[in-house]
């Protein structure tokens, strides 16, 4: 049987969305009939020294706070039940030292989905440059995240790509970035979460919650203004608001204040049940907006300030479902008034470009799975 290996932000991740589509791709393939798992890849070896001053200063910074360090530790162990006993992966650890061994376990890898060419992210990994010519590769859903990328970073990119058998991107902006820098034609294609219909999912969700009415609120941003809005709608509605805060795994006066209902020690399977169980669910986050779509849910998404590059995902998404009412961007949407006097989301409607997409996206692996 063939033995696919995928590489994404899998190994030690304790990030909602990212394990949750390392799930979603791996058995959406192992259903096609393959052997499919997720590499584990340890990427620590190839952190640059920015980036190691930046985690050394992110630990101090919660050192100040052990409150939220412990909560920190807690969630941590939420996910390792679900990396380890759901999710298909490789019983060894690979690094960057043991990369070309991989050339003898897999027959075709896959790099992708979630930000793994993100600039500050890529590595030779995420690139599949394993420094081994004739290797059957190529991505599902990368994600760049950014609008651009530097002359260095075309010239990285292009030359890893140039060994790829296919490319799939998950922003639609990202289709024309790497149709620069690549002769391939660069599919758009949708995000691994989608390839699971509701009733696949609904499979592994665990509700950790009474029945009582609420809002969801997972913002991985620091939007106080965001915060208040939810305050004042919850209010007008009656509904408390349950969240999941220190997501960035730091202390933040806009979490510590903020919420009903403080959730810590939350596993993969429950943020579904989150999601799924809640009246509304307001998020900076594409994947809590994914699964909003998915389980049919009253949302509103915000974009985060700091990170406006990040907003090409969600704006991608939003056309995709004809659902840009729902992303608010700018003074326009970032008020009450606005929230309050939204129509409400008709899910009867058939969202024809998303089935298009999603029937081309399958079309693609299978494609490529069979070596065509």
């Amino acid at each position: 049987m063939t033995k696919i290996g995928i590489i994404t932000h899998y190994y030690g991740s304790s990030n909602y969305g990212g394990v949750l589509q390392a799930y979603a791709l791996c058995n959406f393939i192992n259903a096609l009939g393959f052997e499919t798992e997720q590499i584990c890849y340890n990427k620590k070896d190839t952190v640059t020294f920015r980036h190691k001053i930046g985690s050394l200063l992110r630990t101090i910074k919660k050192a100040l706070h052990p409150r939220v360090f412990y909560y920190m530790i807690k969630r941590r162990k939420a996910f390792v039940n679900f990396r380890t006993n759901i999710i298909r992966h490789s019983e060894k650890v690979y690094t960057e030292a043991n990369l070309k061994e991989l050339a003898t376990v897999y027959d075709i890898f896959i790099t992708g989905s979630d930000q793994v060419w993100h600039p500050n992210a890529v590595c030779d990994a995420y690139l599949l440059d394993f420094g081994i010519t004739g290797l059957k590769k190529f991505s599902y859903a990368a994600s760049i995240a950014k609008d651009s990328l530097s002359e260095n970073e075309k010239e990285r990119y292009k030359k890893a790509l140039k060994d790829f058998s296919a490319i799939s991107v998950r922003e639609e902006n990202a289709v024309s970035i790497i149709s620069e820098i690549s002769s391939k034609d660069v599919k758009w294609v949708v995000d691994p979460v989608f390839l699971l219909d509701k009733q696949e999912w609904m499979k592994i969700i665990k509700d950790s919650r009474g029945k009582d009415k609420y809002i969801f609120c997972y913002f991985l941003g620091n939007d106080i203004n965001a915060r208040n809005l939810v305050k004042r709608f919850a209010e007008a509605k009656g509904l408390k608001i349950v969240t999941l805060p220190y997501l960035e795994g730091e202390y933040r006066v806009s979490d510590s204040n903020f919420g009903d209902e403080l959730l810590y020690d939350i596993t993969p399977e429950e943020f579904l049940g989150l999601i799924k169980n809640a009246e509304y669910v307001f998020t900076d986050s594409f994947h809590a907006m994914a699964f909003s779509l998915i389980f049919e849910k009253q949302y509103f998404v915000f974009e985060r300030p700091s990170k406006s590059s990040m907003s090409s995902r969600i704006e991608s998404l939003s056309k995709l479902f004809n659902r840009l009412d729902r992303f608010c961007s700018g003074h326009n949407k970032t008020n009450y008034e606005y929230i309050e006097n939204s129509s409400p989301i008709d899910y009867k409607e058939v969202c024809l470009d998303f089935l298009k997409l999603k029937a081309m996206s399958i079309e693609f692996l299978k494609a490529n799975l069979a070596g065509k």
